[in-house]
């Protein structure tokens, strides 16, 4: 994973959030759910692509490795943010079309 302990705390804590989002949807289904799970996916895939940056843009020679990192951090740009649309969609109410 990485080297960095701030890292591995954000990892953990959306794991086990995304854990409880799973045994609470179980039990008893809520909005709840959704916001835990929406918000681990997204603390994951920040993460995530925070590292695989890190690695890609540091300096040295450009090698296949770099250049598919590069093109892994392009489209997991749209992953986070689909989930923070998500997120934000969950907090409004909807209203009854009549």
């Amino acid at each position: 994973m990485s080297a960095s302990p701030v890292v591995v705390a954000a990892l953990l804590a959306a794991f086990i959030m995304a854990a409880t989002a799973a045994i609470c949807r179980l039990n008893l289904p809520s909005v709840l759910d959704v916001y835990l799970l929406s918000g681990a996916f997204l603390i994951m895939g920040l993460v995530l692509s925070c590292v695989v940056a890190r690695a890609v843009f540091s300096p040295g020679r450009v090698n296949y490795h770099r250049i598919i990192g590069a093109i892994l951090i392009y489209l997991s740009i749209a992953s986070p943010l689909w989930r923070y649309i998500r997120l934000l969609a969950c907090s409004f109410p909807m209203h009854s079309r009549e």
